[in-house]
């Protein structure tokens, strides 16, 4: 239940900073590079989203899903922009994710021989 929790407080959180631009929650500070600031979200999201669901292929298809819900979204708020580079951070991110759970499955299979 916990897990479902925060994969929600996740997916709003990364809706904030989307939105807002990260201003009003600091998190430039952190990370000056916008691409960086979608890898990471990205693989944090599709931690816990793979975690809480269990499903590989859904958690790829729902976050890619998300990541260009957001950036079209984009397009009607104030101030914002459609952009193809945080649609690439977006997807970096998720593979970054993908790559190692398949390395732990491998390395699990190669241990359990």
């Amino acid at each position: 239940m916990f897990i479902k929790l925060a994969s929600v407080a996740l997916i709003i959180f990364a809706i904030a900073v989307n939105v807002l631009d990260g201003k009003l929650l600091y998190i430039r500070v952190f990370f000056e590079n916008d691409f960086i600031t979608h890898v990471g979200l990205f693989f944090l999201l599709f931690s816990v989203i793979f975690y809480s669901w269990g499903a590989l292929r859904y958690s790829v298809v729902a976050l890619l899903l998300f990541g260009v819900g957001l950036e079209v979204v984009q397009i009607i708020t104030p101030n914002r922009h459609f952009s193809l580079f945080d649609l690439l951070g977006n997807l970096v991110g998720v593979l970054i994710g993908l790559a190692i759970v398949h390395g732990v499955r491998y390395l699990h299979s190669l241990l359990a021989r």
